[in-house]
C-alpha cells in the first residue's frame, strides 16, 4: 500500500474509526443505547469538525500519508476541530457548551485520534522502506 491517495483514505478511514471507538466507548460507560440520535449527538459532531477543518492544515497532505506528520500537529487542529464539534453539538442538540463533557470529549477523542495517528506514522514510516534498508538497520 504505497499510492498516497490509497494511504490518505487510511488516513481518513482510520480518524473516523478513533472518533467512533471514543464516542462508542462513552455510550457504553453510560449504559446508552446505539441508536440514530446517539450517535447523532454522541459521536457525529466529532468526525464532522474534523474533516471541516483537518484538510485546511495539512493532515491529510502527502506528508501525512508518509506518516511524517507530527501528532502535536494533529493535535493542534484538533484542539479547533474539537471546540467546532463540541459547538455544533451544543447548537444542534440544545445542549450546554461548557460542562464536564467539553473537557472530557476534546481531550478523549483527542487521546484517540494522537494513538491511532502515532501507529500510522510508525507503519509509514516503516513500511517505505527497501528491504536493504531494513537489512542495514538490522531490523
Amino acid at each position: 500500500m504505497s499510492g498516497a491517495p490509497t494511504r490518505r483514505a487510511l488516513l481518513v478511514a482510520g480518524d473516523v474509526a478513533a472518533f467512533v471507538a471514543f464516542g462508542l466507548l462513552g455510550l457504553a460507560s453510560h449504559e446508552d443505547a446505539l441508536t440514530q440520535t446517539t450517535f447523532a449527538r454522541a459521536i457525529l459532531p466529532f468526525p464532522v469538525a474534523w474533516l471541516l477543518i483537518a484538510p485546511f492544515f495539512g493532515a491529510f497532505s502527502a506528508r501525512a500519508a508518509e506518516g511524517r506528520y507530527p501528532v502535536a500537529n494533529v493535535l493542534m487542529i484538533w484542539a479547533a476541530a474539537g471546540v467546532l464539534a463540541m459547538g455544533g453539538r451544543a447548537l444542534l442538540f440544545d445542549r450546554e457548551l461548557f460542562t464536564a463533557f467539553f473537557a472530557i470529549g476534546i481531550t478523549g477523542a483527542g487521546l484517540f485520534l494522537a494513538a491511532w495517528r502515532a501507529m500510522y506514522n510508525w507503519w509509514a514510516t516503516r513500511s517505505d522502506r527497501r528491504p536493504e534498508e531494513v537489512r542495514a538497520h538490522g531490523k
